[in-house]
């Protein structure tokens, strides 16, 4: 768990990783999430104490991603602490190799909307979040649908197999439209990275969660068993607009012949049609002679 510790730092409790999870990445993965939160709440340290049962391991693993022991706690429990650049280097910058691939396309650009082309995004995260049964997920209530409040920013992406695993994955065959097997949003300020990661922690019986034994400890994202590619960055957009969005895209890869594990109604036709002429619909010029269609249409 993470929590406010001070004006400049937070401190992280709780950390744990099952046996049977370690040496895959995840007691890292969920560190890297934690300090991202704290960067994100203008901290830049973050504080801990390494509850190891006397072994000296847990405080090396600590030692070894850039922690320095300052002190003791109550019982001799060594305390450690670590600059957030540290531990996330660049935090708020993606992956450099962005630079050599096609840049995702932005909504709101009028017209319609552009042809989805997979891209690399950071995998890092600003936060992990659990609650039981699942990660919390960005549940549009259908009540909420007619507000005009333009307040969500996010991202459209997809998850692929990488067939090329445990090699670097050739996008020009693992990343054919019809081998998508999700197709999600972001929208509550996470960045895609850390949505993949709860995909890979909480989608039990998936074939990318690591109950199915999916190995992410390498550190190159690009030689993951799955990986998760970037379609689309959109911005201002109202709860309305986000829904139909993902239904267009969703609908959009189940058209050319995806099988998704998530296939889903995110709009019907009919709340589609009841608020297609309300002001909650701001982006309605990017979808002239488009409908929704029932997902199971394309089954």
């Amino acid at each position: 768990m993470v929590h406010e510790r001070d004006q400049a730092s937070i401190e992280v409790t709780d950390l744990t990783v099952s046996a049977v999870h370690r040496g895959k990445g995840i007691g890292q993965a969920l560190m890297v999430s934690a300090a991202r939160m704290g960067h994100q709440m203008g901290k830049s340290k973050v504080v801990l104490a390494s509850r190891d049962n006397g072994t000296g391991h847990l405080t090396r693993w600590y030692r070894n991603m850039g922690f320095t022991q300052v002190g003791f706690e109550r019982g001799g429990v060594p305390k450690l602490e670590a600059p957030i650049n540290r531990l996330v280097p660049g935090a708020a910058q993606p992956k450099t190799e962005q630079s050599k691939m096609v840049q995702p396309k932005m909504a709101r650009s009028g017209g319609s909307l552009p042809r989805p082309v997979p891209v690399r995004s950071a995998p890092s995260s600003p936060a992990i979040f659990r609650r039981p049964g699942g990660p919390i997920q960005m549940m549009i209530k259908a009540s909420g649908l007619e507000s005009t409040v333009a307040d969500l920013s996010g991202q459209i992406y997809g998850i692929w197999k990488n067939e090329q695993y445990p090699n670097k994955i050739n996008d020009s065959i693992s990343l054919d439209a019809k081998k998508c097997l999700y197709i999600g949003k972001t929208a509550r300020g996470e960045d895609l990275g850390g949505r993949f990661r709860e995909h890979c922690i909480f989608d039990s019986g998936k074939p990318w969660c690591i109950d199915k034994n999916a190995d992410y400890s390498n550190n190159d994202d690009d030689c993951w068993p799955y990986v998760v590619r970037n379609i689309l960055i959109f911005k201002n957009m109202t709860r309305f607009d986000v829904a139909v969005l993902e239904q267009y895209y969703i609908q959009h890869y189940l058209q050319l012949g995806a099988k998704l594990l998530n296939a889903r109604n995110e709009i019907t036709l009919k709340k589609y049609n009841d608020l297609k002429d309300k002001p909650a619909f701001t982006t309605k010029k990017d979808y002239q002679g488009w409908n929704p269609k029932d997902y199971k249409d394309f089954m």
